[in-house]
C-alpha cells in the first residue's frame, strides 16, 4: 500500500507539472510585460501608436468593437507608461486641438488573479430524505416508457421528478412530452472545464463555443483533480438521454465550456468568456462570483461590465445574451447578494436555492435583486448529475452552484419555443411565471403589481411547464429606457439620538416622460455612506406606493471601516409599479450609532420599458450611475460622467478614462490596423525555451503513461476522492500599483471623504472594486 501511495503521489506531481507547463506555453508573459486593454476611437492609428510608444500589438478583442490588447516591457514603470500614453494623446493634430478622451475612451491594466479552495457550504454527512409515494413511482415508470428514458439514475433526480412530493420539482416532464427538449439552443458553462469525453455530454458538446482561458487553448478539458464542477453543471443542463447516469433539463440542447476557474486569469479573460461566440452561445451559466463571507463588497470590473453590456446589446444577433448567476452561499454568514455586483446587476438573472421540500437553504443568500429560486440540494437531498469521466455520475452536487445551471436549462427550453425573446423578455417571464413557495414563512409581501415577493425567494420557484405556457403567448417588451434623478445631498451624521436617517427624492411625470420611460423594471439606488463599521448599516427604499425594499441588511462579519461608497443597490420588487411621487430612503445604524458615520448622498435610477420604441437607445458603456446635476430639478436623462478605472489609468487621466460612446461609426479606409506579428520573428531565447519545453513535455508524457499503467487496477480506490467538493477564490497578485480600494481603507481617508464629499466625483469606486476582487465558485 505504501508503494502504491508513493506511486500515486509521484503520478499526481507529474500530472500537475505537465499541465502547468502546457498552460505556460499558451500564457502571456506577465512576469516581464505589462498588459493593457485600450478602447480607442476610430481615428487612432494603431500601428503608429505601437511604434511610437514601444507597445506590442497583441490582438483585437473579438466581440468588443475597437478594444485592443497591447503589451509593453516592464522595463518601463507603470507611471511612465501611463504618462507616455497621456502625453501621446494630448495636444493638437493638423492644427485641431483634441483632448485625451477624444481618442482614448477607456484603458485598463490587466492583473492576474489566482483562485483557491473554500469549504463547501453544506454538510454532506447529513441524513438524506429518500422516501417516495407508490403512485409517484408508478407515474415515473409511465414517463420513462413514454419518453424512452433509460438513464439509470433518472429516478434519483428528484429535481426533475420528485417521487415524494409532486409540488417540489421543476415540473418539466409535461414539457418534454410536448417535444420541447432544448433543440437549437446552446448553454455556455463558465466554470472549471467540461469533460466532453463523457458519454453523457459528448453528443451535445458544442466545441466552437468552447475555450480554455486558463491554459489558452480551444479545449476546456478538466485537468486538475478538483475540476469537476463545470462538468456537473453541464450535466444538469444537457446530459443526453441514453443509458448513462441521468438526464439534463434540456437534454437535446447544446452545451459549451468556458474554463476560467482553474488558475490565474485577468479581467480580459473573464470579459472575453462572457462574450465568447455570443451569437451561438445563447445562455451563460455562471456559478461563481465574489466571496460569500458576509464582509465582501465586490462586483464586475470596468472591463467585465463592458462585456456584460456588450452581451445584452449585441449578443444573439441583437436579442441579448442571457446571463444566469447564482445568488451565493453566504446565508450562513448573514451575507446579502446585493453586495455582489454580479448578482445585483440589471444585466443578469439571479437565482437562489431551495431544498427538496421547497424550503430555503440556510446558505442561500437573500436580496431584493433576486428574481427567483430553484432546487439546489441540501441535507434532504443533493442533485444527481454527470461527473468527470466516460461513464461517471455524482450524487453530491449542491449549493446555489446547482441552482444556476438548472435555471439555465429551463430557459433553454423557453428559447427553443420562442427563440426571438430578448434578454429582458426572459426576465419578465420569470417574474410572472415564478411560483411562491413556503408561504407561511414571514417576509412574503404583495407588491403594487399584485405579485408576491420575498428577499429569499424572489418571485418564487421556477416552474418549467408554467413558464413555457406563458412564453408561448408572451408579447415582447418594448426597448429599454433609462432615467436618473438628481443626486440628493444629505450630509447627516449618525448619533445616539439619530440612529435612522431618511431622505426623499421626488420623481415627476414631466422629467420621466422626457427620458422616454414608460414602465419600471429595475430600480437602482446609488449611495455614499461613510461609516467606521459597514456591517452595522441597513438600507431601505420605500416607493411612493408604500412598497419597501430592503437594499442592505446588517452583516455581523463586516467590520469594514470605510462605508458604502458609490455602490449600486438593485431591486426587482418594484417591477411594474408606478414610480411617480416621493421615494424615501431610510438608513439605519441602530446597533451602535455612536460610531463615526454619516449619510452623504444618494440617487435614483429607473430602468424599464420605453414609451416610444423609436426613441430608445442602446445601453452605452460603461454605465455609471451618477449625474452632474445637483440642482433641485430632476434630471431628464441619465448622464455618464467620466470615471477612473481602478488604477488602470494615470492620475492625470482618471477623469476621462471611461468616457461613454453611445454610437460609433464604421472604420474608415484610412485606419490602419496592425497585423499579427511576423511568425518568422521570435523573441530572444524563444527557440531554446521551446526545445526545453518539448523535452520536458515528452518526459512527462512518458512518466504519466508509466504511472497510469502501474495504478490501473487500483484506480477504483480513488473514486471517493473525486467526490470531494471544492471551490476557489481569487487572490490578487499585486505589482507595484496601489488600487482604489487600498487607498480608501484608512480611517483618515474616510474622514477626508466625509468632510469633502466632492471627492466622490473623482473616482468611480463601484467600477474599481475589481482591483481587490475576490471571486469564488458557487459550490
Amino acid at each position: 500500500m505504501m508503494v502504491y501511495n508513493k506511486a500515486l503521489h509521484i503520478f499526481f506531481l507529474y500530472w500537475v507539472l505537465f499541465i502547468r507547463i502546457l498552460g505556460a506555453s499558451g500564457s502571456r508573459d506577465y512576469d516581464n510585460r505589462h498588459y493593457y486593454v485600450f478602447h480607442f476611437s476610430k481615428k487612432v492609428d494603431l500601428k503608429a501608436f505601437s511604434d511610437d510608444l514601444g507597445f506590442k500589438y497583441e490582438k483585437a478583442l473579438e466581440n468588443l468593437e475597437d478594444h485592443y490588447l497591447f503589451s509593453i516591457s516592464k522595463e518601463f514603470l507603470e507611471e511612465e507608461v501611463e504618462r507616455k500614453v497621456s502625453e501621446y494623446f494630448s495636444g493638437s493634430e493638423d492644427g485641431i486641438v483634441e483632448s485625451f478622451e477624444d481618442k482614448v475612451l477607456f484603458y485598463q491594466k490587466q492583473h492576474l488573479k489566482r483562485r483557491y479552495r473554500k469549504t463547501p457550504p453544506v454538510n454532506y454527512e447529513d441524513s438524506l430524505d429518500t422516501g417516495h409515494v407508490p403512485v409517484r413511482v408508478a407515474e415515473l415508470e409511465q414517463i420513462k416508457q413514454t419518453l424512452d428514458i433509460k438513464d439509470p439514475i433518472f429516478g434519483d433526480q428528484w429535481h426533475l421528478y420528485n417521487l415524494k412530493d409532486k409540488f417540489n420539482d421543476i415540473n418539466v416532464t409535461s414539457v418534454w412530452k410536448q417535444g420541447i427538449t432544448g433543440k437549437n439552443v446552446t448553454v455556455a458553462i463558465i466554470d472549471d472545464g467540461l469533460d466532453m469525453t463523457s458519454e453523457d455530454l459528448k453528443d451535445n458538446y458544442y466545441p466552437e463555443g468552447s475555450y480554455d482561458f486558463n491554459d489558452h487553448n480551444p479545449v476546456p478539458m478538466p485537468k486538475l483533480p478538483e475540476d469537476t464542477h463545470g462538468t456537473r453543471c453541464a450535466g444538469e443542463v444537457a446530459a443526453v438521454r441514453n443509458t448513462v447516469c441521468g438526464i439534463g433539463v434540456a437534454y437535446e440542447s447544446k452545451v459549451s465550456g468556458l474554463r476560467i476557474l482553474s488558475g490565474p486569469i485577468t479581467d480580459l479573460d473573464e470579459a472575453e468568456s462572457l462574450n465568447y461566440d455570443f451569437h451561438k452561445n445563447h445562455i451563460y451559466s455562471c456559478s461563481w462570483g465574489p466571496d460569500d463571507d458576509g464582509k465582501t463588497v465586490d462586483g464586475p470590473s470596468s472591463l467585465v461590465l463592458r462585456a456584460l453590456i456588450n452581451g445584452v446589446n449585441n449578443g444573439r444577433n441583437g436579442l441579448g445574451s442571457i446571463y444566469v448567476f447564482a445568488s451565493g452561499n453566504g446565508g450562513i454568514y448573514e451575507d446579502n447578494c446585493n453586495f455582489d455586483g454580479y448578482a445585483n446587476s440589471v444585466f443578469t438573472i439571479t437565482i437562489g436555492g431551495i431544498d427538496k421540500h421547497g424550503k430555503r437553504l440556510k446558505y442561500s443568500e437573500a436580496c431584493s435583486s433576486q428574481l427567483a429560486v430553484t432546487y439546489a440540494g441540501g441535507s434532504a437531498g443533493y442533485i444527481y448529475t454527470t461527473d468527470v469521466g466516460t461513464n461517471k455520475c455524482t450524487s453530491r452536487h449542491g449549493g446555489t452552484s446547482a441552482a444556476a445551471p438548472l435555471a439555465a436549462g429551463i430557459l433553454a427550453l423557453v428559447l427553443s419555443v420562442r427563440p426571438k425573446l430578448t434578454w429582458r423578455d426572459l426576465q419578465a417571464l420569470i417574474r410572472i411565471s415564478a411560483v411562491p413557495v413556503n408561504l407561511h414563512e414571514y417576509g412574503w409581501e404583495k407588491t403594487h403589481s399584485g405579485l408576491l415577493f420575498h428577499d429569499f425567494y424572489g418571485y418564487g420557484k421556477l416552474d418549467a411547464s408554467l413558464i413555457i405556457e406563458n412564453a408561448k403567448k408572451f408579447k415582447h417588451l418594448k426597448p429599454q429606457a433609462r432615467f436618473s434623478s438628481r443626486k440628493e445631498t444629505v450630509n447627516k451624521i449618525f448619533s445616539k439620538n439619530n440612529g435612522t436617517i431618511t431622505s426623499k427624492i421626488l420623481i415627476d411625470s414631466k422629467s420621466v416622460k422626457s427620458a422616454n420611460l414608460g414602465n419600471l423594471e429595475h430600480l437602482i439606488i446609488t449611495v455614499n455612506i461613510v461609516h467606521s463599521k459597514r456591517g452595522d448599516l441597513e438600507v431601505f427604499i420605500i416607493s411612493p406606493n408604500g412598497v419597501t425594499s430592503r437594499l442592505a441588511s446588517r452583516r455581523v462579519y463586516d467590520f469594514n471601516s470605510v462605508g458604502i461608497l458609490n455602490w449600486n443597490f438593485v431591486s426587482v420588487k418594484h417591477w411594474g409599479e408606478s414610480f411617480l411621487g416621493n421615494w424615501t430612503i431610510r438608513v439605519n445604524d441602530k446597533n451602535n450609532p455612536n460610531v463615526d458615520g454619516s449619510f452623504m448622498d444618494w440617487q435614483i435610477h429607473l430602468w424599464g420599458e420605453a414609451i416610444d420604441p423609436k426613441k430608445a437607445k442602446p445601453i452605452p458603456y460603461p454605465v455609471v450611475f451618477t449625474s452632474n446635476k445637483t440642482s433641485n430639478q430632476t434630471s431628464a436623462t441619465s448622464t455618464s460622467r467620466p470615471t477612473a478605472t481602478s488604477s488602470s489609468t494615470s492620475k492625470t487621466t482618471s477623469a476621462t478614462a471611461t468616457k461613454t460612446s453611445a454610437t460609433e461609426t464604421t472604420p474608415t479606409s484610412g485606419t490602419e490596423h496592425p497585423t499579427s506579428p511576423d511568425k518568422t520573428k521570435t523573441q530572444k531565447g524563444s527557440w531554446g525555451r521551446k526545445a526545453w519545453l518539448y523535452f520536458i513535455v515528452t518526459f512527462l508524457i512518458l512518466a504519466f503513461i508509466s504511472a497510469l499503467c502501474y495504478i490501473y487496477f487500483q484506480r477504483r480506490s480513488r473514486i471517493k476522492q473525486s467526490l470531494i467538493e471544492e471551490s476557489y477564490e481569487f487572490e490578487v497578485l499585486r505589482d507595484d500599483e496601489e488600487d482604489i480600494n487600498y487607498l480608501f481603507q484608512d480611517s483618515e481617508k474616510a474622514k477626508i471623504l466625509q468632510e469633502n464629499p466632492e471627492i466622490y466625483t473623482a473616482f468611480d469606486i463601484h467600477d474599481d472594486f475589481d482591483s481587490a476582487s475576490t471571486s469564488f465558485r458557487r459550490e
